[in-house]
């Protein structure tokens, strides 16, 4: 095995992890957007879970330039940031927005 294999191999095992992560992360805004999933069970159980294991730097950076008081609101804050973009494409309701922007501010406040 030479170091050209090693880096193949942790580089090819990031990608892995990344990709997990996205369909995580893109499965999570769909639950987000259709209602079938609160905003704090989406921050504090899949995304913040699966990011330690699969994208931590997902989370340093979340950390580092997210608004809120911790970890999981900031988590909360960039998924409904994401969400946002959705309902300027016309891909959420008017109605799921406002919904979730009061989950926001509740978990804010919790």
């Amino acid at each position: 095995m030479n170091v050209g294999d090693d880096d193949y191999r942790r580089t090819r095992q990031q990608i892995e992890n990344y990709e997990s992560f996205r369909d995580t992360l893109d499965d999570t805004l769909d639950a987000l957007a259709n209602g079938e999933l609160s905003l704090r069970h989406a921050a504090q159980r899949r995304v913040q879970i699966d990011a330690a294991e699969t994208n931590p730097a997902y989370l340093r950076t979340v950390q580092r330039e997210g608004k809120g008081a911790t970890l999981a609101a900031r988590v909360a804050n960039n998924l409904v940031g994401h969400l946002r973009l959705r309902a300027d494409a016309g891909r959420l309701s008017a109605t799921r927005k406002r919904e979730l922007e009061m989950e926001l501010q509740a978990f804010s406040l919790a």
